[in-house]
């Protein structure tokens, strides 16, 4: 995909159904970084041009 729009915050609203409420932010290039259910994280404070693509991890499934 080229040319499309690029992500400039993340938000994950609410904890999960489990309580599971701490992520990690895995952004390729800028490496790791704390996500917290409720808080927005702001992409441009890492990278100005935004970010094309990221992960999200420390998901706890049960």
């Amino acid at each position: 995909m080229t040319g499309g729009p690029l992500f400039a915050s993340v938000l994950i609203p609410n904890a999960l159904p489990q309580g599971d409420s701490n992520f990690i932010l895995e952004l390729p290039g800028f490496g790791n970084y704390p996500l917290v259910a409720g808080t927005t994280f702001n992409l441009l404070g890492v990278n100005p041009l935004g970010f094309s693509d990221f992960r999200i991890s420390d998901i706890d499934p049960a």
